[in-house]
């Protein structure tokens, strides 16, 4: 099999990362990378020996869908003789059920399955540190102006955690969110730092009216605290019952009433049920990618599960694992580099 660099969206190089190489088959997982594919083809004329699986950010609608129907098409008519191989061994895992029937739709023959992002958060990093829900809500979310931290103003108190500041500077939809009277904004903190304030919580706050799966929302549930959530499309909901979150309208008042259910509910909540859920709804999509996996190659659902749970179990997003935002695939010593000519990422 041969070895591949990859240059992702900042610049930086990699080796092309498995989750598997070999027994029962190679696989490559890609995060929003899906133009790598033809890079490989290019690069080696062929993928009967690799298993390619997709994975997002970022909503999928029916117009994405389309595009990557018409990517497909595309490289199954520049490769003939793989065009089977091509169908079968590209696999979509999409977060949300609407995304799968709408991509399931556009893609006949293709293999659609619900995999919800944030299924590859570890229980194991995020969970309970206490065993009674707190008195401040935590709103973990970029400073973007998609988050819409301003329904959270009158709340009170809240803690914010973001991202590094300076570089969401640099986004034309950044947002300056020291406005909204958070007790304290935990700027560009670790998992541990994350799971620690999630501890303290009385419930996390998702206020996005779209994105995709959000990790955070499947954090604050893995760390026992129900969520106060928006409408929101991307898949994030995928994750939510009437026992770990309160739905709320898009409004300030609204989101204040939301975290005021929640706080004279607080007793009722069991932060480690809550948990428990989590992790089984996650073991569900995991279940789903083992059973297409299974069908795609010679392996069992069985060893497919033990594979990703494993992983996940040793890698929290499967950031050591999976091809992020890869823009260029090349060969360690190539002077050429195998740019996509698919602009579908």
């Amino acid at each position: 099999m041969p070895e591949f660099i990859t240059i992702d969206h900042c610049g930086d190089r990699s080796s092309l990362r498995y989750l598997a190489r070999g027994d029962p088959c190679s696989l490559v997982m890609l995060h929003e990378s899906a133009g790598v594919i033809e890079q490989y083809l290019h690069a080696a004329g062929r993928i009967d020996d690799v298993v390619f699986v997709l994975t997002w950010s970022w909503h999928c609608d029916r117009e994405k869908a389309k595009t990557f129907s018409a990517y497909i098409d595309r490289l199954c008519d520049a490769f003939p003789r793989q065009a089977a191989t091509i169908r079968n061994n590209v696999i979509f895992a999409m977060n949300s059920p609407e995304e799968t029937r709408w991509f399931s739709e556009a893609l006949p023959g293709v293999r659609v399955v619900t995999v919800n992002n944030a299924c590859f958060l570890s229980k194991d990093v995020f969970r309970p540190s206490r065993g009674n829900l707190g008195e401040i809500s935590v709103m973990n979310a970029k400073p973007l102006a998609f988050k819409r931290h301003f329904l959270s103003c009158l709340v009170n108190p809240k803690v914010f955690i973001a991202y590094n500041e300076e570089i969401a500077k640099g986004d034309t939809d950044y947002r300056d969110i020291t406005k909204y009277d958070a007790a304290e904004i935990h700027w560009d903190i670790g998992e541990s730092d994350v799971n620690e304030i999630n501890g303290d919580g009385l419930c996390g706050l998702a206020l996005s009216a779209i994105e995709g799966a959000c990790y955070a929302s499947t954090e604050y549930l893995l760390c026992g605290l129900p969520v106060v959530s928006t409408e929101s499309v991307g898949g994030r909901d995928a994750y939510y019952d009437s026992e770990n979150a309160v739905m709320v309208a898009a409004s300030p008042q609204d989101v204040m009433r939301g975290v005021s259910t929640v706080l004279a509910r607080r007793d009722e909540f069991d932060r480690w049920a809550i948990h428990r859920r989590a992790v089984a709804r996650s073991r569900e999509f995991q279940h789903s990618l083992a059973e297409a996996l299974a069908a795609a190659t010679s392996g069992s659902a069985g060893q497919f599960v033990s594979l990703i749970e494993d992983a996940v179990c040793n890698d929290n997003k499967l950031w050591a694992h999976r091809n992020f935002w890869v823009r260029e695939l090349l060969r360690p010593d190539a002077t050429e580099r195998f740019a996509s000519r698919a602009r579908s990422r």
